[in-house]
C-alpha cells in the first residue's frame, strides 16, 4: 500500500481522486435510442384524462409506428429526430396535436446523466417541452425537471418535485448552492403560500442555460444520496472531460441547480426513476389562463391556448428535439477501480514515470 501511495504522488494526483471515478453504464444514440424507450400512448377510451396526458394537455401521444409513419420521430445520421405534426390543422374539441412521450424502460437510482443535443424546441406559444426524470407512484419518488418550460419563456426552469412526508422532512433548496436564481424553495408539490403555489415545487430559473437554442446544448444531472445537481454549457464549451467520456463533476464549478443534505433527504424523496423527453401542448402550464393571458393573447390573437395550438400548424415547424446522446454513468466499484488503478501503476512502471498523468 505504501508503493502505492509513492507511485501516486509522484504521478501527481491523490487517492481520493482515483477511487471517485465514473463508469459509463448506458448509452443512448442513434444505434439503439428507440428500442430503449417505451412510447407513452394517450388513451382515449377509458373517460380518464390522466390516460391520455397525466398533464392534461391538448396532445395526442402517439405509438412507435405511428409516429414513424407520421414523421414525429427519425433517425438522421448520428442524430435523434423527436418533433410534432406541423402539418395538420386539428379539431379543437379533438383529441389534440400528435407528438411523442417516450420513457425509458430501464429505472435509474445513483446517476450521472449526461445529454447532449444539437437542437431544442422553439419557444412558442402553446408548446411545453421538457427533458425530465420521474417514478411511481407520483410524487413520493420524486421528480427532477432538467429542462422545461412553456409559451414565449426566455430561460429554463429546473425543478424538484417531491411528496409530503412527516418522517423525512421537507426538501428545501438554498440560493447559496447554485448559480440559478431561486424563485421558489419548498420542494413539496403540496406545499402552498403567498411565495408559492400548490404543485410548483422548488424550481429555478436558469437565465445562463441553453433554452431554445437552435444549436443544442448539453445537460448533466448528478444524483447521489448528498445531491442533486444540474449544469449545463453549449456544445462548443462542454469539458472537456464529458467529451473524454471521464466526467469529474467536482471540475464543473458551482451547479445551476442545487438540493441535498442538510436540508433534503434525498434517498428518501427520490428513487427508480425513468428518464423522460416529451413535447406538449396547452395543459396545465402553458394553457393555463394565467400564463396564456400574460404571454400568448396579444401575440397570437387567440383567447384560448387549444384553439391557436389546432388551428396553427405552421406555428411548430421548429418545435423539436435533436439528440445526439445521452450517456448514463454511476460510480465504479471499489474492485472494479482497484483493478483499474493497478492496470495504470503497471503502465506508469513500463514508462518509469516520464511524465505524470491522470487516472481519468
Amino acid at each position: 500500500m505504501i508503493r502505492v501511495v509513492a507511485l501516486l504522488a509522484l504521478a501527481g494526483f491523490s487517492f481520493a481522486d482515483a477511487s471517485s471515478r465514473y463508469a459509463l453504464v448506458e448509452s443512448y444514440d442513434h444505434t439503439n435510442f428507440f428500442d430503449k424507450f417505451h412510447f407513452f400512448e394517450s388513451n382515449f377510451t377509458t373517460g380518464n384524462y390522466n390516460d391520455v396526458d397525466p398533464t392534461s394537455g391538448y396532445i395526442n401521444y402517439r405509438n412507435k409506428e405511428d409516429a414513424k409513419k407520421l414523421g414525429l420521430i427519425a433517425v438522421q445520421g448520428s442524430e435523434i429526430f423527436l418533433g410534432v405534426n406541423h402539418r395538420d390543422v386539428f379539431n379543437p374539441k379533438g383529441k389534440g396535436r400528435d407528438s411523442v412521450r417516450i420513457e425509458s424502460n430501464r429505472l435509474y437510482n445513483h446517476s450521472l446523466f449526461i445529454a447532449e443535443f444539437t437542437h431544442m424546441p422553439n419557444p412558442v406559444c402553446g408548446a411545453w417541452p421538457a427533458f425530465w426524470t420521474y417514478a411511481d407512484p407520483w410524487p413520493v419518488k420524486g421528480e427532477m425537471d432538467i429542462y422545461e418550460n412553456w409559451n414565449l419563456a426566455q430561460d429554463n426552469l429546473v425543478t424538484l418535485h417531491t411528496g409530503n412526508s412527516t418522517q423525512l422532512g421537507n426538501c428545501t433548496i438554498d440560493q447559496k448552492n447554485m448559480l440559478n436564481p431561486v424563485i421558489a424553495s419548498n420542494c413539496d408539490v403540496t406545499h402552498e403560500d403567498a411565495k408559492q403555489g400548490l404543485n410548483q415545487a422548488c424550481n429555478t430559473l436558469e437565465l445562463l442555460g441553453q433554452w431554445g437554442s437552435k444549436s443544442g446544448g448539453v445537460y448533466a444531472m448528478e444524483w447521489t444520496s448528498e445531491h442533486i445537481q444540474v449544469w449545463s454549457w453549449s456544445r462548443q464549451r462542454t469539458p472537456s472531460d464529458i467529451r473524454l467520456r471521464r466526467p469529474k463533476p467536482r471540475l464543473w464549478g458551482t451547479p445551476h441547480f442545487s438540493a441535498g443534505s442538510p436540508s433534503c433527504d434525498i434517498d428518501g424523496h427520490v428513487a427508480d426513476q425513468k428518464l423522460v423527453l416529451n413535447i406538449d401542448f396547452c395543459g396545465a402550464a402553458a394553457g393555463s389562463p394565467q400564463l396564456w393571458g400574460q404571454q400568448c393573447r396579444n401575440t397570437t390573437g387567440y383567447a384560448s391556448c387549444i384553439d391557436f395550438v389546432a388551428e396553427n400548424p405552421d406555428a411548430f415547424n421548429n418545435v423539436f428535439w435533436k439528440i445526439k446522446g445521452i450517456d448514463v454513468y454511476r460510480m465504479e466499484s471499489n474492485s472494479t477501480e482497484s483493478r483499474h488503478l493497478s492496470h495504470d501503476l503497471r503502465r506508469h512502471s513500463k514508462r518509469r514515470l516520464h511524465a505524470p498523468r491522470h487516472l481519468d
